[in-house]
């Protein structure tokens, strides 16, 4: 069931859509016994954390996966009647290749504003769902951003106060991206069979945007850093390597090697590709591929406490400074606290704890 199309979502746009109980919405929304409410994130990323982090790490197995692929921006076609960008969707690949593209770049985007829009869901017994806005959330988990998200209450879960309709269409329209945003209410789409309760949630989808065009550019930076191949994983010795193939799901995403110095790894990649550097397998519990989502396009490096876990963006002018001469000669200082970088991420410790 679908409500006020179209509707262009300015403060006096919705209060006449209210006021006027446009399609009956005011009467649907009232009538349903579940309510909504504003709920900190990060309360909500508690009740299913490891689920969070499974989704990141099929995330980015999804860039892993088709690094040496056609690249989505050279086969998609742009549709001027529907302002949408289309391709074969019924393609795993190329499903998996825009996921994942879309996952990073999110990752990446929030970290300087936070989020374009707040996240909307659900509540069923196993946490919270979110939908629309299910890759703004991951990457709000990734980030570990406490902000606020719509939540349906089911389980009468939250102390937080009951939105009203008005309310809470100005909290779901509220962002800074597009000047104006194109929203139609929707009833959920959850199949019967995983329904827990007769009630159906409203969402707001927005319906027209080009934000795709970002994701496109992003899946070709992506395939340009890693030089069309797998990262190589270094560690200080054999045994170690070993261990850490353990702990991955699909081991056979990433190559191999052994290196002393750390600050090598670019110079003995020939400054090509993204290789990582881990020194200590005891630190990491399980499936750790998701850290590459942590290493920007733009990145010299990616890092996990200083020493742990640090990414190399092999190809960056910054990384090329570090040939041997240049590693011999240089302090401690100069090199651990990456002086000789100038774009630097980190993987937040909440990620990093539960490695």
């Amino acid at each position: 069931m679908k409500f006020g199309k179209y509707l262009t979502s300015t403060p006096e746009n919705i209060n006449d859509f209210v006021k006027n109980n446009t399609d009956g919405i005011l009467d649907f929304f009232n009538n349903n016994k579940i309510k909504v409410k504003k709920v900190n994130t990060k309360i909500l990323f508690k009740k299913n954390f490891s689920s969070l982090k499974y989704q990141l790490q099929f995330g980015a197995q999804g860039i892993l996966k088709h690094l040496n692929k056609s690249r989505l921006i050279d086969i998609v076609k742009y549709n001027n009647n529907t302002k949408s960008y289309l391709f074969s969707k019924d393609s795993k690949h190329q499903t998996e290749q825009f996921n994942g593209a879309k996952l990073h770049w999110l990752v990446n985007d929030i970290k300087i504003s936070g989020l374009s829009y707040p996240p909307q869901g659900y509540m069923q017994r196993n946490g919270y769902v979110c939908h629309p806005g299910t890759y703004r959330y991951l990457a709000a988990f990734a980030q570990h951003i406490e902000t606020q998200a719509s939540v349906w209450d089911t389980y009468q879960e939250f102390d937080s106060e009951s939105l009203e309709l008005i309310d809470w269409l100005n909290f779901c329209s509220n962002g800074f991206v597009r000047k104006h945003r194109i929203i139609t209410l929707e009833t959920d789409d959850i199949p019967e069979e995983n329904r827990e309760t007769e009630n159906r949630y409203l969402e707001v989808h927005e319906t027209t945007n080009h934000h795709d065009h970002c994701i496109f550019n992003n899946d070709l930076a992506l395939a340009e850093i890693y030089n069309y191949d797998k990262p190589t994983i270094f560690a200080p010795s054999d045994f170690i390597l070993k261990e850490l193939q353990k702990k991955l799901y699909e081991p056979d995403l990433f190559k191999y090697k052994i290196i002393k110095n750390k600050f090598l790894v670019p110079y003995d990649m020939n400054f090509k590709g993204v290789g990582i550097y881990i020194d200590d397998y005891m630190a990491i519990g399980s499936d750790f591929s998701h850290i590459i989502l942590y290493l920007d396009t733009n990145d010299d490096v990616a890092v996990y406490r200083p020493g742990k876990i640090t990414i190399f963006n092999c190809s960056t002018p910054n990384c090329k400074k570090l040939i041997p001469e240049i590693i011999e000669e240089s302090s401690d200082d100069y090199l651990n606290k990456y002086l000789w970088a100038n774009k630097i991420s980190t993987i937040p410790n909440e990620i990093g704890e539960n490695l």
